[in-house]
């Protein structure tokens, strides 16, 4: 999918003065990535802006992040013209109190996003399925608007985009998107700090956890071309590691040699939420989101299983999966 209002958008902000970024929940790098970046493009072209998110940001970014942002309780809109969604393709998925939803605000809304789901929710938007990631669909966006990009907003830009492809090793890393790295690079960013924090610098309290994913938690399905784990609130807490945090947990079972899917089970409050990434191009966990009323992309994707049976949700999942692989109910 792709719907380009990026004349529309680069003539409303050079027209408006005020804007409130926001991005989805329980927020990854290319979501904090991109608002930061947006953020920074907007106050660096003469623009007032903030960035809200009900709780603080995941730590390994708190370190690479220098501008202010608005946690706690939703600001007063009637300060704003206009709210920039960034990173989310369905507007129930926007990181705000749980009783505010973003059409019945009453403010002019702008989507920016990379995710084929998207339910063009904005007053204008600008979404491209084929970009590696938000960050990316900004930066092209900046070039465009002819927005000046400081070597911070490069940065965070770069860290979206770091995020989103693995440190550009997933499939949708191609060479436009290593020759846009680079051109990030000579913007000044510290390329290798950045990939350091980003991937080369965990809490032990972490890494002890991972420890236990792998020798006690994992599950095997479908002749091992499923492999997935449950995660509990007591596994977090054992080791103090606030859900939040977890980002990238799943990538440590991405590599099981003979996988075709792998997930996690988080559990929630009211249910389980299920992080899902195919290994395999031809496999579509984003098809099996769907199915369970979530959605993403083809090869990473999420959902939410509404039940209190960590078994049950184990099941429904396990019976999707085996559905996109092809497999009887009963292999």
């Amino acid at each position: 999918m792709t719907v380009d209002n990026t004349r529309e958008i680069s003539e409303h902000i050079y027209l408006s003065n005020r804007f409130l970024i926001i991005t989805h929940c329980n927020p990854d790098g290319d979501a904090i990535g991109s608002s930061m970046a947006f953020l920074k493009l907007l106050k660096d072209n003469g623009k007032k802006a903030d960035f809200y998110i009900p709780h603080r940001i995941p730590l390994k970014y708190e370190k690479l992040i220098e501008e202010n942002i608005i946690t706690g309780n939703l600001p007063d809109l009637s300060e704003y013209s206009t709210m920039i969604c960034l990173d989310f393709s369905n507007p129930l998925r926007a990181n705000l109190p749980p009783d505010i939803k973003i059409d019945k605000l009453g403010i002019f809304t702008i989507n920016i996003d990379h995710h084929p789901d998207n339910k063009l929710f904005g007053n204008l938007n600008l979404v491209k399925a084929n970009a590696s990631s938000t960050a990316e669909v900004i930066y092209d966006f900046a070039k465009f608007a002819n927005l000046k990009i400081s070597p911070k907003t490069a940065e965070y830009i770069l860290i979206g985009i770091l995020s989103d492809t693995g440190g550009l090793r997933f499939d949708n890393t191609n060479a436009d998107l290593l020759r846009l790295t680079a051109d990030l690079v000579d913007y000044g960013v510290d390329y290798v700090r950045t990939m350091r924090l980003l991937f080369f610098s965990k809490p032990l309290p972490l890494l002890k956890l991972e420890g236990e994913i792998i020798e006690k938690r994992l599950k095997s399905e479908c002749s091992g071309k499923f492999i997935y784990a449950i995660l509990d609130e007591k596994l977090f807490s054992k080791y103090n590691v606030p859900p939040g945090e977890s980002e990238g947990l799943i990538d440590i079972i991405k590599c099981v040699e003979g996988s075709y899917v792998v997930a996690f089970i988080y559990e929630n409050s009211d249910g389980y939420r299920v992080s899902l990434r195919s290994t395999n191009n031809k496999i579509s966990v984003g098809k099996i989101a769907r199915a369970l009323g979530g959605g993403g992309h083809e090869l990473a994707a999420g959902t939410f299983i509404r039940t209190k049976s960590a078994s049950e949700a184990e099941q429904i999942l396990l019976s999707q999966v085996k559905k996109e692989l092809q497999l009887s109910p009963f292999d």
